[in-house]
């Protein structure tokens, strides 16, 4: 066991309670550059220019990923690194970093996250020979409501990327992000990638960070939020009467958390990774953040360490101590489910990590004033 994990005796941990010190598994979310061809208006990044790791530097922070994943545990499969931007492909060094990750895919899945727009044949090809476990392309619902959101010609780029990684058998996933603007066209995209070959598709929570702040009037009510996790598990099981399809829950999906659900759906629930301590961040410059949509820096993987961070920061236990939940919370029946919500939500929305999170409807039935807990001592950051 990590010898680090002393220190945190002072705080309220115990080994009974250190359900993150052996997680099932664990993401390491790799930031390679904010640099993007599409300005998508419901993108949490501000547009910032940021400095960019050297490959010197990147390759010098590899070891560190596999050094945290053999202190956890993690079995061969279950350790992930997903790699992302901005878009990944504009660095032209990202093909030599997918080499250094080749040497480690018995053991480490590693996962591209990309609008698809620089794919080519050739690139697909290449992501098989190399053995990169899938690709994940963002669209934001079909055609003209994507093309809104992502900018004209997203869609159709986007699609031509999907056919040349099926084409060369590359696992390829979709995600999107929901709000008002494509609620009512999950049913038709999720039909439509079907048809495609695609069985799976990635729903995120929006989180109004960046430029996605101008979208704050799109976000989903409560109510509305509710509402669709219900039509989600019956398009599921309508869909999966015709062959596998899934839709892969976030882990800011805690709140989903539905009565009446069966068992085995309520223990697949993932909640929030900040709080169950099985992920973290390498921000573009190195920085270590507990999540990307959630920017508390924790420290830097060119002079702290992923390991020492992990198990070591005192931020980090105290966003994982389940007593400093807020009391709405820890009063409701599914708290051991939602421990609370989604902190990069709840810290878009009203500035504050340590209160409810807004979409949950046990709480609110709409949407709460942003300032409703200006007098609630927040724990976040800086």
């Amino acid at each position: 066991m990590y010898r680090g994990f002393t220190k945190q005796k002072d705080i309220g941990y115990s080994m009974k309670d250190a359900r993150f010190l052996c997680p099932p598994y664990f993401v390491i979310q790799w930031h390679l550059t904010e640099r993007c061809n599409w300005r998508c208006k419901h993108c949490y990044q501000n547009g910032r220019k940021v400095k960019e790791l050297s490959f010197r530097e990147l390759k010098s922070i590899l070891p560190q990923c596999l050094e945290l994943f053999e202190a956890l545990q993690i079995k061969p499969g279950f350790a992930r690194i997903n790699i992302g931007g901005g878009e990944p492909f504009l660095r032209n060094d990202f093909f030599k970093f997918l080499s250094l990750l080749t040497k480690y895919k018995r053991s480490v899945k590693s996962i591209i996250m990309t609008n698809g727009e620089l794919i080519t044949d050739a690139i697909a090809k290449d992501l098989k020979k190399m053995g990169m476990f899938s690709v994940q392309v963002s669209l934001e619902g079909l055609r003209q409501t994507n093309d809104a959101i992502r900018g004209n010609g997203a869609f159709d780029t986007a699609i031509r990327a999907i056919k040349l990684l099926r084409k060369n058998k590359v696992i390829t996933r979709v995600s999107l992000t929901l709000t008002k603007m494509n609620l009512s066209e999950v049913d038709g995209l999720a039909r439509y990638l079907k048809e495609l070959g695609i069985n799976s598709l990635g729903i995120r929570r929006y989180v109004g960070l960046g430029r996605g702040k101008l979208l704050k009037e799109s976000m989903l009510s409560p109510l509305e939020q509710e509402d669709f996790y219900f039509k989600k598990e019956n398009l599921k099981k309508e869909l999966n009467e015709k062959g596998k399809f899934f839709f892969s829950d976030g882990c800011e999906d805690g709140i989903s958390a539905l009565g009446g659900w069966p068992s085995e759906r309520m223990n697949c629930i993932k909640n929030c990774s900040v709080i169950n301590g099985r992920h973290l961040n390498i921000f573009t410059n190195g920085d270590i953040l507990t999540c990307r949509r959630f920017p508390v820096v924790l420290g830097n993987a060119l002079k702290d360490t992923l390991l020492d961070v992990h198990f070591s920061s005192n931020k980090l236990w105290t966003f994982r101590n389940l007593n400093n939940a807020h009391p709405l919370c820890k009063k409701c029946p599914e708290f051991r489910f939602c421990l609370g919500g989604a902190k990069c939500v709840s810290y878009a929305y009203f500035r504050n990590d340590s209160v409810p999170d807004p979409q949950c409807w046990r709480i609110f039935k709409k949407l709460p004033p942003v300032n409703l807990f200006d007098g609630h001592q927040a724990r976040q950051n800086s």
